[in-house]
């Protein structure tokens, strides 16, 4: 069996641990204000939606499910209203918003891992 140098094995495990005080702030989650924005949304009152969504980000600002709740209600403004000029307005938004999105997903992604080989359940 083929044995891995130390400093091999501590900087993989300085890879899982680095992110972990950030993984811990950041969440995916569907709280009660989320799931009022989300009926909301999908019941097409979209500036009821809004403004629970607004109150979601001051309540919560480390859970990320307000970006998909985000996505959701621009979405079905441009798909009912067909206005370009907003479409074009949300797409240079949309970037960061993604770019946003895809970093906390990776950090959340990496300490997922590491708590699955690590066998920790629960918090750790």
């Amino acid at each position: 069996m083929r044995r891995w140098p130390a400093w091999k094995l501590l900087s993989i495990a300085l890879a899982f641990l680095a992110p972990t005080p950030l993984a811990a702030k950041k969440v995916f989650e569907y709280s009660p204000e989320a799931r009022l924005a989300y009926q909301q949304t999908m019941s097409l009152r979209l500036k009821d939606a809004g403004i629970a969504i607004q109150r979601l980000k001051q309540q919560e600002p480390e859970n990320l499910i307000v970006l998909h709740l985000e996505n959701y209600a621009d979405f079905f403004r441009l798909y009912t209203s067909e206005n370009e000029a907003l479409y074009s307005q949300l797409k240079k938004t949309k970037r960061r918003a993604s770019a946003k999105f895809r970093k906390a997903t990776r950090i959340l992604l990496t300490f997922y891992i590491f708590k699955q080989t690590s066998g920790c359940s629960g918090p750790c």
